[in-house]
């Protein structure tokens, strides 16, 4: 949390009580964001995935179908650098599908983290509307770095799938 949320300045309770529902929608509809772009990163993932499944089940069979033997088409197998780069891709979306643990001091984190329940429900409870909203922010940060690393292992599994897939095209 950062200095000023942990310690908002004082305000009017009247106007504290007007701007409530307001932070309630806006931290709503950030919260909805961030999750579906965590959704949205794991549904990417998924596909890439699926479809580096499907090009390394090509290249495997159209291998094994023009080999002689066993030990040939495993020593053609190895010799093909677009399995490597369809490998690669499939493990980096598996990792960008993995749960990713940032730290954050902020209540929901520690839940997350494993801390005790009893003990965050007593942080919990004994947090004014204020602390409850910065706290809030402060896990929608946490959600932003989960995002941001969640979408680096996309990008990274798609440019070695269409690596792994123009090889394949090329012959190699």
């Amino acid at each position: 949390m950062t200095p000023d949320a942990a310690h908002p300045p004082p305000t009017d309770p009247a106007e504290d009580a007007r701007l409530q529902p307001v932070r309630t929608q806006m931290l709503a509809a950030a919260s909805a964001y961030h999750n579906f772009r965590l959704t949205a990163a794991d549904a990417k993932s998924a596909s890439l995935m699926a479809i580096a499944g499907v090009g390394i089940g090509f290249i495997v069979q159209r291998t094994a179908m023009s080999a002689d033997t066993f030990a040939d088409a495993l020593a053609a197998l190895l010799r093909h650098p677009s399995l490597i780069a369809l490998f690669a891709a499939l493990a980096v979306a598996m990792l960008a599908q993995r749960a990713v643990r940032v730290k954050g001091e902020d209540w929901t984190s520690k839940l997350v983290a494993g801390a005790p329940p009893e003990a965050v429900a007593d942080d919990f409870l004994g947090l004014d509307a204020r602390q409850l909203f910065a706290s809030w922010i402060a896990s929608q940060d946490v959600l932003i770095r989960i995002a941001q690393r969640k979408y680096r292992y996309v990008n990274a599994a798609m440019w070695l799938l269409l690596l792994g897939l123009a090889l394949a095209v090329a012959g190699a």
